[in-house]
């Protein structure tokens, strides 16, 4: 007997290449995750595939070969899911992640199917869909968990296709993560961390001449959003797009420590 959950989601601009790695065969991303069912170990299976090419979805699967409830197996495959999604928009900085359904059910005393949809693909360059695969497949293979509410902000900031909406949640993580001593929200606390990570030619940390204020690019920028600067929307736009890749980096440093 065994018990299984099956997911689609929709994922652009990821493909699973053939690479010399363990947990990659034929197109599919396959490991197992040790987890304690009622106080013994049980062995999950996680895999995804590809299913359907031309609208970019993808096949989740959550198995175990123990005949398993509803309410033992369904709490861990959430949170396996939710980790091996957030390792693909973590690796992968073109990703557009979507959110899961779940199209298969097969637990004791319950086995269901459910209805699906689409979305839309785009295609990255072989070369560097291998080397972004090697470092999700190492991910993976670690004993770090993506699973918690950081990973999954980032994750739902890389999925904005505007740039203005993905640069300020991607600050905001870092507003969340560094914060003063009284435990509140402090954007010289944010500029200390980017100082300590960027090197000046980068971070630009100095009293700006037309607001009178001393801070990083990086802030600079966020603030032209929240608070008036005498600069135009495609000033800042354009800016934010030269500095996202930077503030992607940082904030992966960050939920990282």
């Amino acid at each position: 007997m065994s018990s299984m959950i099956q997911y689609k989601v929709p994922i652009k601009n990821f493909k699973i290449l053939n690479i010399d790695n363990s947990i990659v065969n034929n197109g599919k991303i396959s490991y197992c995750k040790e987890r304690t069912i009622d106080e013994k170990k049980a062995s999950i299976n996680v895999s995804v595939q590809m299913k359907e090419n031309e609208n970019n979805i993808f096949i989740l699967e959550v198995m175990s070969k123990e005949d398993l409830y509803e309410r033992e197996l369904m709490p861990i495959a959430t949170k396996l899911i939710n980790d091996l999604l957030n390792k693909i928009a973590f690796c992968y900085p073109l990703a557009r992640v979507g959110e899961p359904w779940i199209t298969q059910l097969d637990f004791k005393q319950k086995k269901t199917e459910t209805s699906e949809m689409l979305c839309s693909m785009s295609i990255n360059a072989e070369d560097s869909d291998k080397k972004l695969l090697e470092s999700l497949c190492e991910q993976i293979q670690g004993s770090k968990d993506l699973s918690f509410d950081y990973y999954t902000i980032f994750r739902a900031a890389m999925n904005n296709e505007d740039i203005v909406v993905k640069y300020m949640f991607l600050y905001q993580i870092l507003l969340s993560r560094h914060v003063n001593k009284d435990g509140r929200e402090s954007q010289k606390s944010v500029d200390e961390f980017i100082k300590s990570n960027v090197s000046e030619d980068k971070h630009m940390y100095q009293k700006w001449e037309d607001t009178g204020y001393e801070e990083t690019i990086y802030t600079r920028l966020r603030n032209q959003v929240g608070h008036f600067r005498q600069k135009t929307s495609s000033e800042t736009r354009n800016a934010m797009d030269t500095k996202i890749n930077e503030l992607i980096d940082l904030v992966k440093k960050s939920i990282s420590f």
